[in-house]
């Protein structure tokens, strides 16, 4: 319980910093592309996942990556819920 206090905080935190980063970056000219939409989005995990796959075995192991995919979905469904 204490862990995830202080990784909430530590998360607050980091979030925070983006955010300035992300101002002082408007600041300078940056200009951020428009949201592409859900069918955008559901294309490029698509993409994502294939180019993983074909990966998995040369550049890191296929259980590393069936951990990854199933904390990515948790993060997504996360994400998801708080939107």
């Amino acid at each position: 319980a204490l862990s995830a206090k202080h990784l909430k905080h530590l998360n607050e935190l980091t979030n925070a910093e983006n955010d300035k980063a992300l101002e002082a970056l408007k600041k300078q000219g940056l200009d951020l592309a428009p949201d592409p939409g859900p069918a955008v989005r559901r294309k490029y995990e698509e993409l994502g996942k294939a180019a993983r796959k074909e990966l998995a075995g040369k550049l890191f192991s296929a259980e590393l990556l069936g951990k990854f995919e199933k904390e990515l979905a948790a993060l997504r469904a996360r994400s998801a819920k708080k939107s």
